[in-house]
């Protein structure tokens, strides 16, 4: 918290040696990855919109395929970035607070005690403010549920489909960016969920649901116009090839998806693979430097 980087990094790379500690170190990885995201986008020029939570889990990952003691470069390029400020902790705080307040041992205990799905009535409705709610109705929604015995995957599960609303809603090339951030922050965080038994989970949700909403208001998204475009759409002239030209920054998003449409437990869970060809097709395609098969032509081929 700090924001000491080579402290941190060197801290990172003695405990990484320790085979033991690492399954802990990852968990705490990603706990904060998830936790440093700031409050809004709205007015905001400097954004720190998810992009740790991605990093720390890109590391860990990658650690895990080529190995723990050969993970050096791996660290290098993303472990220190988690230390570098501005760090964005204050909506954590108060999803602290509100957490602290509401349950009893400030809800360490929720992940095992709160085992009821939401019902398909809840999870549309909730998917519905999540898209056209104000902040303080989305938070204390969160509250409600998990107060009602709601389960942990079950609300993040319709918080995933909430993000993919932020894509199938947009209808400005450039700002799939918006929704894209959300739906793989949310993707990081229920992977953290299915693969950790952390106490402060509960605490996540509330980052998440913000994080969707915030988009969804900045951005206007108060109106579907998937079923209206579905009318109207010709797709004469559009080849697969001119569709889908490689964009890194586009495809990752094919992988989060497909993850979480294998794990998610909604019947809203299509609309996931949705939103991945939606982002897809409507996104404007970075080619030339930002490919990564040009750029390594370019600098070690051609060169």
């Amino acid at each position: 918290m700090s924001g000491d980087v080579r402290q941190s990094y060197g801290l990172f790379l003695g405990l990484a040696q320790d085979e033991s500690a690492r399954a802990m170190l990852r968990d705490q990885m990603l706990f904060l990855g998830l936790i440093d995201l700031q409050d809004t986008v709205v007015g905001r020029k400097a954004r720190n919109t998810g992009h740790k939570a991605l990093r720390a889990r890109a590391a860990t990952d990658l650690a895990d395929i080529i190995g723990w003691d050969r993970a050096r470069g791996v660290f290098y390029i993303c472990v220190p970035d988690m230390a570098v400020g501005p760090l964005y902790y204050s909506l954590y705080d108060a999803a602290c607070v509100t957490v602290s307040a509401e349950f009893p041992d400030s809800g360490k205990g929720l992940k095992q005690a709160n085992t009821t799905p939401l019902t398909p009535a809840e999870i549309e409705e909730m998917v519905q403010l999540l898209m056209e709610g104000d902040a303080p109705t989305v938070w204390n929604l969160v509250t409600t549920h998990l107060r009602n015995g709601k389960s942990l995957t079950s609300l993040g599960d319709t918080i995933q489909i909430g993000a993919s609303e932020l894509i199938l809603r947009t209808t400005v090339p450039r700002q799939f960016t918006d929704g894209q951030h959300p739906f793989d922050y949310c993707n990081v965080a229920n992977y953290w969920m299915r693969t950790s038994d952390n106490p402060y989970q509960p605490r996540v949700l509330y980052m998440m649901a913000n994080f969707v909403n915030d988009v969804a208001r900045s951005n206007k998204l108060h109106t579907s116009e998937l079923e209206r475009e579905r009318v109207g759409f010709d797709r004469s002239g559009r080849s697969p090839q001119g569709i889908l030209l490689d964009d890194p920054h586009n495809q990752k998003i094919t992988h989060s998806t497909f993850e979480e449409y294998g794990h998610n437990s909604t019947h809203l869970r299509d609309r996931l693979l949705l939103a991945s060809a939606r982002l897809l097709a409507g996104w404007p395609k970075m080619p030339g430097e930002r490919d990564c098969y040009g750029r390594f032509m370019k600098e070690w081929i051609d060169n």
